[in-house]
């Protein structure tokens, strides 16, 4: 069972244009930030700016990317923030289905889209 559920996540994986961490670098050196900020509990933020502490998740997982935020807001006394990673036109659904709950909870919402996202949406 591990080993299928270990295989099953290397594939998703496998399947991204760039790994998060890669959309986290431009974002975080574009806006001053610093990159993975450990917190005492061991958590660790993927940015944390002047006002905010953001999460950076690939668009199906915006769910996981809010709850986190939260956290590290929570943590920090930051305002929460998550920049959902856009790879297709078909992942603005995620996008849009945050957005309220974005705003309900008081965290900012922003995307990042692919390098190759202009080639698959003509």
């Amino acid at each position: 069972m591990f080993f299928a559920l270990f295989f099953i996540t290397l594939a998703a994986e496998a399947a991204r244009d760039f790994k998060e961490q890669y959309y986290q670098n431009i974002w975080c050196s574009r806006f001053y930030g610093v990159s993975e900020v450990k917190l005492p509990d061991k958590t660790r933020v993927d940015c944390v700016t002047k006002h905010y502490a953001i999460e950076f998740n690939f668009a199906d997982k915006w769910a996981e990317g809010l709850g986190q935020s939260l956290h590290y807001a929570r943590m920090t006394g930051k305002t929460p923030a998550v920049v959902l990673i856009i790879e297709a036109p078909a992942d603005f659904v995620y996008y849009e289905r945050l957005k309220p709950l974005a705003k309900q909870t008081g965290a900012k919402l922003w995307y990042i889209k692919s390098p190759y996202y202009s080639l698959i949406s003509n």
